[in-house]
């Protein structure tokens, strides 16, 4: 149970401290402004796949994670801020998730519900604590997103952002039911990840060992 437990939980942190990585990249980089279209894609795919007890904890991982990439400095400086900040994020991710997870359970996975989950959590992000514009790096990316100022526009394009990601996971799921659909084509892809996966090792062990060297001539 304990194993079975830690298991869980390491997958939970991958899953979500990916996905906050990648927001908090997206954000602070604005050259990486890319990354928000694919970022929720391993938290959302993880959603599908746990309780509802563990969905609500999921959401609180990646919120923690990302605020604590994206504004540690300012805990000494405004701790009452970044407190505020942390509870609203962590309060809205944890209702997300959950959300999510429900609607999965009883109605299958749907990208526009999950847009539109997180567009009333993305107006109390903006009204409470300034962070609607989380999903759209209002700073970067194609000048079309630039000319959404208004709090409308960017909320709708932070859910245009969320249904982004849920298509990407919908369509991979799709490629994935296709390709392993008949089990000739699953030995194929199969065999094709085992082979080189076994001669990568032994090819960088040949390449770092010394060659073996003829004794010292006695001339």
């Amino acid at each position: 149970m304990r194993t079975s437990l830690s298991g869980d939980l390491r997958k939970n942190l991958l899953c979500a401290g990916s996905s906050a990585l990648m927001l908090a990249f997206a954000h602070v980089h604005a050259e990486l402004w890319f990354l928000a279209l694919f970022a929720l894609v391993p938290f959302l795919w993880r959603l599908g796949s746990i309780d509802r007890r563990q969905a609500p904890l999921l959401g609180m991982m990646l919120a923690t994670i990302y605020l604590v990439a994206t504004s540690a400095g300012r805990l000494p400086v405004a701790p009452l801020v970044f407190l505020s900040e942390l509870a609203a994020l962590n309060t809205a991710f944890a209702v997300f998730g959950f959300a999510i997870n429900r609607l999965s359970v009883r109605m299958g996975f749907n990208p526009v519900l999950i847009a539109l989950i997180w567009f009333p959590l993305g107006l109390l992000l903006a009204q409470v604590v300034n962070l609607g514009d989380l999903l759209l790096i209002e700073q970067a990316g194609p000048e079309l997103l630039l000319g959404f100022g208004s709090l409308a526009g960017i909320l709708l394009w932070s859910s245009i952002f969320v249904l982004f990601n849920g298509l990407i996971l919908l369509l991979a799921r799709y490629f994935k039911r296709q390709l392993f659909r008949r089990p000739s084509v699953r030995r194929a892809v199969l065999r094709r990840i085992y082979i080189p996966a076994q001669v990568l090792p032994l090819s960088v062990r040949w390449a770092i060992i010394p060659s073996r060297r003829a004794p010292p001539s006695l001339s």
